[in-house]
């Protein structure tokens, strides 16, 4: 948890360190705009996570326990969210993943060319 929140506050700093002076795209203003808004979820999440925590290691108090899980789970939707916005930061770029019969994948791999 720890290395996420740090790893969304390098990111967020990076862009402004990296682009400042710089003339950005509504996309690319949109991407730092929902990483700052969901590193913000993230951290009053974490906030509220070790509140109910220890409410309810300590004191025992009813629902203390759900109310963890709803905090961890909202940390867990920000981070996905967080890493979903690089649709936005690398906007022509695709990702494809294939998965074709085995003896493709063995021809492919005998014929491959040799990278010195």
């Amino acid at each position: 948890m720890v290395c996420s929140l740090c790893y969304m506050l390098a990111t967020i700093k990076l862009n402004s360190i990296l682009n400042a002076g710089q003339a950005l795209s509504e996309k690319q203003l949109l991407s730092i705009k929902w990483k700052k808004i969901l590193f913000a979820v993230s951290i009053l999440s974490t906030v509220g996570l070790l509140v109910f925590f220890a409410k309810h290691r300590f004191y025992c108090h009813d629902l203390a326990f759900s109310w963890f899980a709803f905090f961890e789970y909202l940390i867990a939707i920000a981070n996905m969210l967080f890493h979903f916005t690089i649709i936005w930061d690398f906007p022509s770029q695709f990702m494809m993943i294939v998965q074709g019969p085995r003896e493709n994948l063995a021809q492919y791999l005998s014929n491959r060319p040799k990278l010195d």
